[in-house]
């Protein structure tokens, strides 16, 4: 996998997680801006949850290590969250084999005391309950305020973003973000049907 694709695949397995084991109605990607990876609330629990993933060592070195790179902003933008909001509980998301190596990062460094750490198993044995693995607890880093409607906009946007996807790839052609064809190739009424189908 490049890692585009584990980020991609590590992001699905975090949706399972947050929506099944934490029982989060409201999960999104791409939140707020932080531009948080994942970010879930559970309404009924008040618990909410931020989510960082690093599939490299110089990723994760850029974010969190080179002093060069870990500016004030950086500081602020996982203590405080997304927008100018404070999220509750931080994690940072890492495949097994660079656990060992973000633990001995935030051990070591004590503006990370409060950061959780899970990992992602890319084994195709295991099932979706056991891709995401819990090995720190982050602790609370805030009080608990409702982001439920910018949640909403944002999971909005998603959908419609992966149906356009989806979409395009039944459909073999290429659709722009403005809804434009690929002028190249020629489109059949059922294609466009399709393509239309979610306004008619």
């Amino acid at each position: 996998m490049t890692n585009k694709q584990k980020t991609e695949f590590i992001k699905m397995c975090l949706f399972y997680y947050f929506r099944i084991s934490k029982q989060c109605k409201y999960i999104c990607s791409e939140f707020g801006k932080g531009n948080a990876d994942i970010f879930a609330e559970n309404e009924k629990s008040k618990k909410q949850y931020e989510v960082e993933i690093k599939v490299s060592k110089s990723d994760f070195n850029a974010e969190f290590v080179n002093k060069k790179c870990y500016s004030s902003f950086k500081i602020l933008k996982h203590s405080e969250g997304c927008d100018i909001y404070k999220n509750m509980y931080f994690y940072v998301c890492v495949p097994e084999e660079l656990k060992e190596y973000t633990k001995k990062i935030f051990s070591s460094d004590k503006r990370f005391s409060s950061y959780g750490i899970l990992t992602c198993d890319f084994n195709g044995k295991t099932t979706f309950k056991e891709k995401i693995k819990v090995i720190k607890i982050a602790k609370k880093q805030s009080e608990y305020k409702d982001l439920k409607e910018k949640i909403i906009s944002r999971m909005s946007s998603e959908i419609f973003c992966s149906r356009k996807q989806y979409v395009s790839s039944l459909c073999k052609i290429n659709i722009s973000s403005a809804g434009i064809f690929d002028d190249k190739k020629e489109i059949s009424e059922e294609q466009v049907s399709l393509y239309l189908w979610p306004w008619q």
